[in-house]
């Protein structure tokens, strides 16, 4: 998928087509862990997907919104970003 909607890159500085592999959302009691596996992350799309999915979990958009956001390939300053404590890189894996 083209991920412009989900960077704050300036549009056509690099390509933004990336393939997330996986994206789980597990709970553990309070805690809410969103493990995703990409073959490549764009600046700030992480924390941009995460709001996104916080903003669906509290009902401030419609779950069939993320398709439309997705499809615009519109980075807006309004997009909702999670904050970066508790943001942690796993692993990396070189093909």
């Amino acid at each position: 998928h083209d991920f412009q909607s989900f960077t704050s890159l300036k549009k056509g500085s690099k390509s933004t087509v990336r393939t997330i592999n996986s994206l789980d959302i597990i709970e553990n009691g309070m805690v809410i862990e969103i493990v995703m596996n990409s073959n490549d992350f764009l600046l700030h799309m992480a924390r941009l997907i995460v709001g996104i999915l916080l903003e669906v979990g509290k009902n401030k958009i419609e779950a069939a919104e993320v398709q439309k956001i997705l499809n615009e390939k519109k980075y807006t300053e309004v997009s909702p970003i999670a904050q970066p404590k508790g943001l942690c890189l796993r692993d990396v894996q070189y093909s």
